[in-house]
C-alpha cells in the first residue's frame, strides 16, 4: 500500500470523525426543559409518568418526585401518559419550568354482559308488543314463535 493511499484513509476517517461529531453536537444542543407533574385536586407529585417529545420521539420518564427534564425546543408538543390517568398534551413556549396537573381517571364499576339467545330476545320483544295493546282490546297474542 502506498504511502498517499494510507494518507487518504486517514483525511476521510479523520472527516467522518468531525462529521459525526458536530452532528452529535447539534442534536444534543436542544435545551432542557424541566417539569413537574402534579395530580390535579390534590397537588400530589405523581411519578413514572411518560413524556415523550412527538417532535424528536425523545422518551423520558418523571423519578419519585415528579420531576423531568427532557430535551426541547421553543414550539415541540410535549405527550404526557400514565395509567389512570387522562392524557396530556402541551406545547413549549419558552424554556422556563413547565407545572403539568393530571387528571385522575375515572374509575368504573364492575360491569357484566349477559349473553341472550334471538329466541330469548324475540319473546321479549313480543312482550312488549303484549303490553302496548291498543289492537284486539288490549289482548294482543303473538306468542307464535318460529320454532
Amino acid at each position: 500500500m502506498s504511502m498517499k493511499r494510507i494518507l487518504a484513509y486517514i483525511f476521510v476517517a479523520l472527516a467522518l470523525l468531525l462529521f459525526v461529531q458536530q452532528v452529535e453536537a447539534q442534536v444534543s444542543e436542544l435545551p432542557k426543559v424541566s417539569g413537574l407533574v402534579l395530580e390535579k385536586g390534590t397537588g400530589k407529585r405523581i411519578s413514572d409518568v411518560n413524556v415523550v417529545n412527538t417532535r424528536t420521539k425523545r422518551v423520558v420518564f418523571t423519578n419519585a418526585f415528579g420531576v423531568f427534564y427532557i430535551e426541547a425546543a421553543v414550539g415541540d408538543t410535549l405527550s404526557i401518559t400514565k395509567v389512570g390517568y387522562g392524557p396530556l398534551k402541551t406545547v413549549i413556549y419558552s424554556n422556563d419550568d413547565i407545572l403539568l396537573e393530571m387528571q385522575p381517571g375515572i374509575m368504573l364499576e364492575e360491569v357484566v354482559i349477559a349473553r341472550r339467545s334471538k329466541r330469548q330476545d324475540m319473546e321479549d320483544i313480543l312482550r312488549d308488543y303484549s303490553k302496548k295493546g291498543i289492537y284486539n282490546g288490549g289482548k294482543n297474542n303473538a306468542r307464535n314463535l318460529p320454532q
